[in-house]
């Protein structure tokens, strides 16, 4: 609802100002193109109602908005689509972020379906932020020079959050060339614990090397009661999997409950080598902070020799300032 609200109020704002621009001071108001119609448009289109922003479309001809209209129109059959029509509307509407945003959706389309020839002519090797793009890019680049370009995609590797479908061929033959280690692998179960996207560190840890992995089980024992898992402590700390485990344990629990997980934690850690006690040290006084418990500025002292994220960081020097 607030998105609706936000869209309606820039098309009255931009409305305005072209309608009021384009009039002579003594001329007679001309009635715009309906923002309500526009409004209409914008909900067929998230709906995928082609029929419903087809008929909406001839009434909102010159609208301050249209070419959004256009977009709409085009995105909605964009896998049949022919090169033609496409470039097309982006002559329409040279120069504009709606244009920009076209060019990005065709491009996608057409390497997911790997129409390479086509998507060469109008990819470029900057593509800013957009790391689908950046995925489909590599791809084609892996058509005509081979493995040698794949490293390009090891940076997307490492995030918690879910990435493009367009990745993950690369990510799966960097795998298997050995350029993405366990320990890479690793890094990333531990930044989707750590972004709370349970499912990604499941689906991580389930294709680990043996003595890594995490088995289902496991994850769902842990997640019915991780404090009294981690307190009970029967983890298989010989092996990398038993030890992320715990720590795995206590982001669980600490996210709710720092200070009740802490006697659990000061038992368990010394059975951690010092790079995970850190790492745990760390966990635990960051969710301290953002619970604003008052031993959280301690608790970050134990954790100083530790490489902190940027929140982490953050929430440090907030449990500084608060201590005084």
């Amino acid at each position: 609802m607030r998105a609706v609200l936000r869209f309606s109020s820039v098309i009255f704002a931009l409305a305005a100002l072209v309608n009021i621009g384009a009039l002579p001071a003594f001329a007679e108001p001309i009635a715009p193109p309906s923002d309500a119609d526009l409004l209409a448009a914008r909900a067929a289109f998230d709906r995928g109602d082609r029929a419903r922003l087809e008929t909406l479309a001839p009434k909102l001809a010159g609208h301050v908005l249209e070419p959004y209209v256009d977009y709409w129109r085009l995105k909605l059959r964009l896998e049949t689509a022919g090169d033609d029509e496409v470039r097309s509307h982006l002559a329409r509407w040279p120069g504009t972020p709606v244009a920009d945003r076209l060019r990005a959706d065709w491009l996608k389309s057409l390497g997911k379906r790997g129409l390479w020839n086509v998507f060469a002519l109008d990819w470029v090797s900057a593509v800013g932020d957009d790391v689908e793009l950046a995925c489909y890019g590599i791809q084609y680049r892996r058509q005509k020079e081979g493995d040698a370009v794949i490293g390009a995609a090891k940076p997307f590797w490492f995030t918690g959050q879910a990435t493009p479908d367009a990745c993950e061929p690369l990510f799966a033959a960097l795998i298997a060339k050995g350029e993405l280690t366990p320990a890479d692998r690793r890094a990333r179960f531990r930044l989707a614990t750590e972004a709370g996207n349970v499912r990604l560190a499941q689906a991580i840890a389930v294709e680990l090397p043996p003595d890594d992995r995490i088995t289902a089980r496991e994850f769902a024992h842990v997640d019915n009661a991780p404090a009294f898992v981690l307190a009970k402590g029967e983890f298989r700390w010989k092996q990398q999997g038993g030890r992320e485990l715990a720590l795995y344990a206590l982001e669980r629990a600490a996210r709710t409950d720092a200070a009740g997980v802490r006697a659990a934690w000061e038992k368990q850690r010394e059975r951690l080598p010092q790079a995970d006690r850190l790492y745990g040290n760390a966990k635990i006084a960051y969710h301290a902070a953002r619970q604003l418990q008052p031993q959280a500025n301690t608790w970050f002292a134990e954790a100083a020799a530790a490489a902190l994220t940027e929140a982490q960081h953050a929430w440090r020097v907030r449990a500084a300032l608060r201590a005084g």
